[in-house]
């Protein structure tokens, strides 16, 4: 739009949906606040103990509900989900706040390198010093947690989560809803 071809409009406001307790949205957080383009606006989290307080100074304003609301009300300008142990639920609420119109944005930490050709979806969170090989596809709704290395070729489907130092070889094919916990190696042209 206009305000932000001349420079009004100020970096993107992100709302981080859910991770409170895990800890997804402490590091999410922290990925955002190292950027320029867009910063960390609210945590949207369902537990209610954690409503009023604050992540890294960012405000948990309540449930994954009021992020529709906030969205409407143009208070945020899109959304990313924090949270990755459940990825059924996961699912369901990007393709919930999907349906209502919502926005979701990239979150790539400052240190991960992505090379030449890459394909990326939308919703991701790729965090500290992740490496995406050249000519990787990598669907939406991931969570790939610090160290992870998904080599040259692979193709990650949607809504997956790794845990810290998951390496995959070349050529590797993983689909939706796969959770691989820390530590993961993946020999060259495996499907998962």
């Amino acid at each position: 739009d206009a305000d932000r071809r001349h420079g009004f409009a100020g970096p993107e406001r992100v709302g981080i949906i859910g991770g409170v307790s895990g800890g997804g949205a402490l590091i999410v957080v922290d990925s955002l606040r190292r950027h320029v383009e867009r910063f960390p606006a609210a945590v949207f989290d369902r537990d209610t103990r954690y409503h009023g307080r604050h992540v890294l100074g960012v405000p948990v304003v309540g449930s994954s509900d009021l992020a529709e609301q906030w969205l409407t009300e143009g208070r945020i300008d899109s959304v990313v989900i924090a949270f990755n142990r459940n990825l059924e639920e996961r699912e369901q609420v990007y393709d919930r706040l999907r349906t209502a119109g919502a926005r979701f944005c990239n979150v790539v930490d400052p240190t991960a390198t992505l090379r030449s050709d890459i394909v990326l979806g939308e919703g991701n969170v790729i965090l500290a010093r992740v490496y995406l090989g050249p000519c990787a596809t990598i669907g939406s709704n991931n969570f790939l947690s610090g160290g992870v290395w998904i080599e040259h070729g692979n193709q990650l489907g949607s809504h997956c989560a790794f845990g810290p130092g998951v390496f995959t070889s070349g050529n590797v094919r993983i689909g939706d809803s796969v959770r691989l916990g820390t530590g993961i190696f993946v020999e060259p042209d495996v499907s998962i």
